[in-house]
């Protein structure tokens, strides 16, 4: 009978030290990219690590979105498989492929809560039970569903997951990018951060860091809600005829100049 063990998906892009703890608790690790990873894409990939009570002392306290625990009694060859699977996910809809961060633990919960369960089951696949400790412990075993029963053979295909599951992980997305823009402007009630983050997505500005980057002006002169946003920022930023990019980069060298004495 196989015995159940204790593994993690972690995203060094957020747990950069991951793979030197994993050497100083002497716990495997393997990189979720397929082959051959440089070190740009290397240092922002997933792993697959198998881990120890150390180990899981470590990751628990860390308030970041690092990744998940999980048990499974399948080895980590066909467990890599299978998490590598999820990264390349199709829209049964209209047949867009996407890269699906699952493993950030906030997607993850807006994915399962989503799954029926026949989809969950092939979700999930030979993980027995998810925990996750971002932004509060969640924990369960799917003691419901059919037991894994894996092929004899490997094939490769893109998850299928509906236009409605994308939706609940866009919708996650936002309020994930909305707590982002709270934290960069000290907004508490968070109110400002989801007018900015709703506004600039609205003028097509969407790529996580250049809101960031608008926050972080925010927050630098001073403007903590929508009615003391400046007027001539909203003309430069809703010029959506222009690239996104160059109208941040603009507003921000236009604003920063003016205080270059």
């Amino acid at each position: 009978m196989k015995m159940s063990q204790t593994f993690a998906v972690v995203d060094r892009a957020i747990e950069p030290d991951v793979l030197a703890v994993c050497d100083r608790f002497e716990c495997e690790c393997w990189c979720l990219f397929p082959e051959p990873v440089d070190d740009e894409f290397a240092r922002v990939a997933p792993y697959l690590v198998r881990v120890n009570a150390e180990l899981v002392d470590w990751l628990k306290p860390k308030a970041m979105p690092w990744g998940f625990i999980f048990e499974s009694d399948e080895a980590p060859k066909s467990l890599r498989a299978h998490l590598r699977r999820l990264l390349d996910v199709v829209v049964e809809e209209n047949s867009q492929r996407l890269f699906l961060r699952f493993y950030d633990p906030r997607i993850l919960w807006s994915l399962l809560n989503a799954f029926a369960p026949l989809r969950l089951n092939h979700f999930l696949g030979p993980i027995q039970s998810v925990r996750t400790f971002f932004p509060q412990q969640v924990q369960s075993g799917f003691e419901q569903l059919a037991p894994y029963r894996p092929f004899g053979y490997e094939i490769y295909s893109p998850f299928p997951i509906s236009q409605g599951q994308y939706d609940a992980v866009l919708d996650q997305c936002r309020l994930n990018l909305i707590a982002d823009v709270a934290l960069v402007l000290n907004d508490d009630s968070a109110e400002f951060s989801a007018q900015l983050v709703n506004q600039l997505i609205e003028w097509d500005i969407a790529q996580p860091e250049s809101i960031k980057r608008i926050a972080a002006l925010c927050q630098e002169q001073n403007v903590m809600s929508w009615a003391l946003f400046p007027s001539d920022w909203q003309v430069s930023l809703s010029q959506t005829d222009l690239s996104s990019d160059f109208r941040v980069n603009s507003l921000l060298h236009q604003v920063r100049s003016q205080h270059v004495l």
